[in-house]
């Protein structure tokens, strides 16, 4: 079933807020999805933090592998920092995996102001403003 992925840009912090609604199930809909955001992180012209929230996303077994690997691409990319909130089951095991594999950060928060706010620390860390 073709979805689509809702983006807001959050100014005010720089993070792109992604909420993909989509139940994955062939490798059409991966391909499909992944060129929906690459066509929006295009725009940014460099890496920009996102939060991915998974609401209303699912995806079939059969596409965990092929997932994670549009995941890595477009991590790789486009995405300086990432967080996943409200991931269901097969949506983290695939992003673990993808994290193994292509070796990806791995990062979970409890809601979108949690994660904006390990985003900024981690900002901190690395000194980036």
């Amino acid at each position: 079933m073709i979805g689509t992925v809702d983006f807001r840009h959050d100014v005010r912090n720089d993070v792109v807020i992604a909420t993909p609604r989509w139940h994955m199930e062939t490798a059409e809909d991966c391909r499909i999805g992944f060129g929906q955001c690459d066509h929006y992180f295009k725009q940014f012209h460099r890496k920009i933090d996102v939060i991915f929230v998974f609401d209303y996303f699912t995806m079939s077994g059969n596409v965990m592998t092929l997932w994670g690997e549009y995941r890595a691409k477009m991590i790789e990319n486009y995405i300086r920092i990432s967080y996943r909130v409200n991931p269901k089951i097969l949506v983290s095991i695939a992003s673990m995996t993808s994290n193994t594999k292509y070796r990806t950060p791995n990062r979970e928060a409890k809601s979108i102001e949690e994660a904006i706010a390990a985003i900024k620390v981690e900002r901190t860390k690395a000194g980036i403003k």
